[in-house]
């Protein structure tokens, strides 16, 4: 599911505000807009501290520009989901198509635990995988570990195929751990360049609904007998 315009855009503008509130000199719109493009040049960037550098604080403001940027990153990880968002229905036909095939799924998602969890529960998804795990990025949990320890059920390594959005952590934890990986290329983080081998994934999809036919192939579908289907998130 993409993400961006039901769940990313109202995070981003909140904790531009909550960052104005706390003492950055700028207003919302112009602090919004200023991240998207920010973000959309170096994904890599920590932009609540770019933002900072960018505007700077207010005359008379005490809090530092350390403070401020950990403000707006926490308003960004830490919030109330609107409780109206849905989960496209070819997805929630794909998962369940898949594990009546036999695959084993399992969803991998990063952020605040607690808004993971409202995600979920409101997208009524639990159901849909043999097991979720969430990772606290601010505890720093990575998803490597978790893939990790998921291998350590007793799946090898050749047949498992990791699918997420993120190059730089699902899929180059996949890659680490000689698993198949999968880019899903569309989202937020569609514009994300490869900068080492590992974040280079073995197939890349425009649509989540493209994994069917993926599994069925001859290349994967020969190697994949219970295989990970790692969807993975991040706020």
């Amino acid at each position: 599911m993409d993400t961006r315009g039901l769940l990313v855009d109202p995070a981003a503008k909140e904790a531009c505000e909550a960052m104005i509130q706390a003492g950055l000199n700028a207003k919302s719109q112009e602090a919004f807009l200023q991240r998207q493009s920010m973000f959309e040049a170096n994904p890599r960037a920590d932009v609540y501290e770019s933002l900072v550098n960018h505007f700077g604080i207010k005359p008379g403001s005490s809090v530092s520009e350390g403070d401020l940027a950990t403000v707006g990153r926490k308003a960004f990880y830490h919030r109330e989901v609107e409780p109206h968002i849905e989960l496209f229905p070819p997805v929630r036909n794909l998962l369940r198509r898949l594990r009546s095939r036999g695959f084993k799924l399992f969803l991998v998602s990063a952020g605040s635990p607690d808004t993971q969890r409202q995600k979920i529960e409101i997208l009524n998804i639990s159901d849909e995988f043999d097991d979720i795990f969430l990772v606290d990025s601010a505890r720093g949990e990575s998803k490597f570990e978790v893939i990790q320890g998921i291998l350590g059920l007793g799946f090898q390594a050749h047949t498992v195929l990791v699918v997420g959005d993120r190059i730089d952590r699902e899929i180059a934890a996949g890659n680490r751990l000689g698993t198949w990986t999968c880019r899903l290329s569309h989202g937020e983080y569609s514009h994300l360049v490869p900068t080492h081998v590992h974040e280079v994934a073995h197939f890349t999809i425009d649509e989540i609904s493209a994994l069917d036919s993926l599994l069925e192939s001859s290349v994967v579908g020969c190697e994949i007998g219970n295989p990970l289907a790692s969807s993975s998130q991040d706020d």
